[in-house]
């Protein structure tokens, strides 16, 4: 599995001394919040919430496999509010509840939305069971078409958004099947194969030939699934497309979906972190505008991820 620090994105744009320092600086049995301090908020979720991937995220909460901290001094950016760590001779998930949370310093509670409570602690589910169970999750038909889809309908609305690339139906589906074959290799680890073409083409509603499509991908050259900035810069020799870089769109990106959502583009964890908290409406993203995209195939996703669940 993917590091968060082999993330193209994390290194080249988010990435930087603070955020390193922070990281660093992390120090669980400091920052760690008492469960206790969250009894409002984690009753209504036992009690009220219904969502397939509760008891998972619960059982993991109640083993201390997510930890969750707090430390104003200490703050974690939005779109990195889970962190794997070794502690205690296991992987944990750390997640950071500072920029959602509330003290009262009097009583020591805290006062946190509880479906934003529970879309943190599902995030860090999320990453919990691909560091557990990464070929159980990589290896399914389901999520990965399903996954695929989501994944180029999320980018290629932004791309539409700059590059008004809808309005031609060949080269809306030329840029949604090399979007979704980057998911594909480079956010699930597959291997290049005719297979991962056939998935990818699922994200080509419009039905262009695959083999027109193929022999535009002869244009590009041999790293263009290595990151997001040589994808981008194949991407830019399509016929319009020539202002695309990858700074630019980020900050379009982030303007649509949310900040949280950053690393989504080049991190699976954090990829079915945002498309799942449209699920649970937790608001850490722009939840809203995620499910008016692509929500049926989210569904679809989310429905799956669950039943694999052990």
């Amino acid at each position: 599995m993917k590091k968060i620090t082999d993330s193209a994105l994390f290194r080249q744009v988010a990435s930087n001394q603070n955020v390193i320092e922070s990281i660093k600086n992390i120090h669980i049995e400091r920052d760690k919040v008492d469960k206790t301090n969250l009894d409002e908020s984690i009753n209504i979720i036992n009690r009220r919430m219904i969502f397939s991937t509760k008891g998972r995220t619960m059982q993991y909460l109640n083993n201390d496999d997510i930890i969750l901290i707090s430390n104003p001094t200490v703050r974690l950016p939005k779109y990195l509010s889970v962190l794997g760590k070794v502690h205690g001779n296991k992987i944990v998930a750390v997640v950071d509840i500072n920029y959602f949370a509330n003290q009262n310093k009097t009583t020591g509670m805290y006062d946190i939305y509880p479906k934003t409570l529970f879309n943190l602690m599902q995030n860090g589910m999320i990453l919990l069971e691909l560091v557990n169970n990464w070929n159980r999750y990589t290896n399914n038909m389901t999520i990965l078409k399903s996954g695929a889809v989501v994944y180029s309908k999320l980018v290629g609305k932004v791309m539409d958004k700059l590059f008004a690339i809808n309005i031609d139906n060949f080269k809306q589906d030329l840029v949604n099947f090399f979007l979704a074959k980057f998911f594909l290799i480079n956010l699930c680890d597959k291997v290049d194969s005719d297979t991962i073409d056939n998935i990818a083409y699922h994200a080509c509603m419009n039905k262009s030939s695959l083999k027109l499509i193929k022999e535009e991908e002869i244009k590009f050259d041999d790293t263009a699934y290595d990151d997001i900035f040589n994808l981008f810069n194949n991407l830019k020799e399509i016929k319009g497309m020539q202002d695309l870089n990858v700074r630019s769109f980020v900050e379009n990106w982030a303007r649509m979906y949310g900040e949280s959502t950053l690393l989504a583009l080049d991190y699976l964890p954090s990829f079915l972190s945002m498309t799942f908290g449209s699920v649970a409406n937790g608001n850490i993203a722009k939840d809203y505008i995620i499910e008016s995209v692509a929500g049926k195939y989210i569904s679809t996703m989310f429905t799956e991820f669950s039943k694999l669940l052990k």
